[in-house]
């Protein structure tokens, strides 16, 4: 159903040109609304990697975000090459993959170099953007000089339209985090249809919350998103 249901297109980001030339189809011919990315491809490249600046530039210019994410099923995420028990990867590569893509984007000078590209963080809930915030505000107060082109604290991008957290139905902390990361930078993910998924009520359980006030309510759970994909 294509007034309910928005495609999200998934490239070879292995090969950059093969990249860019399926983000164009998807959105060009698809009507594909988003691309999504690892934050390091099978070859070996992180998201700051200059051979990936053809296809950030590609995302920009057909005004598409690129959602982030990552698993242990990928091969090449953090954490995997010391544990095999499942409770272990997927507890630290989700939110740990998250921190490296941040980091490649912000530190790395994408967000500047692509100044309307838009990025979203999925899938590995939101509590941990704060702390991530202070900790790169803080090396980058001590550690400037070993990032020049960097014109702004980390904390500024991290809160500016270009960066999106998708946070989760069942997060605790998230009336902090929305006053801390700001009320337009969260979208609701539901994480259907995987096994921890909350279904059928995931909305509901978000909606009735009483620590989140109207406005921002609305926000969260379509106003943001809607602005993110461009709707």
């Amino acid at each position: 159903d294509p007034s309910r249901l928005k495609g999200v297109a998934l490239v070879p980001s292995q090969d950059p040109p093969a990249a860019v030339k399926e983000l164009r189809r998807c959105v060009e011919e698809l009507g594909f609304v988003a691309v999504a990315a690892p934050t390091r491809s099978s070859s070996g490249k992180n998201l700051d990697d200059p051979d990936l600046y053809p296809f950030f530039a590609e995302a920009e210019r057909l005004n598409v975000p690129v959602a982030i994410h990552m698993g242990a099923g990928d091969g090449v995420a953090a954490g995997i090459e010391r544990f095999d028990p499942p409770f272990y990867t997927h507890a630290m590569t989700h939110p740990f993959e998250q921190m490296i893509g941040v980091l490649c984007v912000v530190v790395g000078g994408i967000l500047d170099k692509f100044p309307r590209l838009k990025v979203a963080c999925m899938e590995a809930g939101a509590g941990w953007v704060p702390y991530w915030m202070e900790r790169l505000d803080e090396h980058y107060e001590n550690m400037q000089p070993t990032v020049p082109w960097l014109k702004k604290p980390p904390s500024e991008y991290m809160r500016s339209g270009q960066l999106y957290y998708a946070f989760e139905p069942d997060e605790k902390t998230l009336g902090y985090v929305i006053d801390f990361v700001g009320s337009e930078r969260l979208v609701f993910a539901s994480d259907y249809n995987h096994s921890d998924g909350k279904f059928p009520d995931a909305v509901k359980s978000v909606t009735q919350r009483e620590d989140i006030v109207p406005e921002t309510m609305a926000k969260i759970m379509g106003e943001n998103a809607c602005r993110l994909y461009g709707f």
